[in-house]
């Protein structure tokens, strides 16, 4: 994707990550006016039961400048980086923008019992307590969903439609630009 990509600044979201339609022209200008190789987010944690979301923030690298060397390493250096053959591009994280990534992966039951597995089970060895908390999980079924009633006001708006489809419905959903305007409110052409 990144070798396709043909601007002097890229941007790179993950599947599960949202910005703000409000926060876009933000993102768009400071893509245009920084002089930095890398810009952050603040990456926050929507709650699992879509009420709220996490004061605590991640700041991964998305905006990156489009040199022909730069790749995205998920692993080294603590993931979610943009690397050039020069090195790691603000490796002390400081150059994170007062725009909040919003990261959707706890909204879905089948992701949070999946991370719930997948933590157990890497923490199982050698723990009795933790060997049968791995049990537990690993037996647990995805529960049912119901959609929220509660759902925090200041989502963007896309985020707002997904808890009401379901998965294959959203996937087809977001390669509708038709849909997206719609439910965002936004002209993305």
């Amino acid at each position: 994707m990144i070798k396709e990509a043909n601007n002097e600044m890229m941007f790179l979201g993950n599947a599960d990550e949202l910005i703000h339609e409000n926060d876009l022209l933000k993102v768009k200008e400071c893509a245009l006016s920084t002089t930095e190789d890398v810009l952050r987010f603040e990456r926050r944690e929507v709650k699992y039961d879509w009420s709220n979301i996490s004061i605590e923030y991640y700041p991964p690298a998305r905006l990156a400048r489009n040199y022909a060397d730069v790749y995205q390493e998920w692993n080294s250096y603590g993931g979610d980086e943009f690397l050039y053959n020069y090195g790691w591009a603000d490796p002390k994280r400081k150059n994170v923008l007062p725009i909040t990534l919003y990261h959707l992966y706890n909204m879905f039951p089948g992701n949070r019992l999946n991370k719930l597995r997948n933590d157990a089970e890497y923490l199982a060895p050698g723990d009795i307590h933790r060997v049968k908390t791995y049990e537990t999980y690993q037996k647990s079924a995805v529960p049912l969903f119901n959609p929220p009633t509660n759902i925090y006001f200041n989502l963007p708006s896309l985020a707002k439609g997904l808890p009401y489809m379901n998965k294959y419905h959203v996937r087809e959903c977001l390669f509708d630009k038709k849909w997206v305007e719609k439910i965002t409110g936004i002209n993305y052409s």
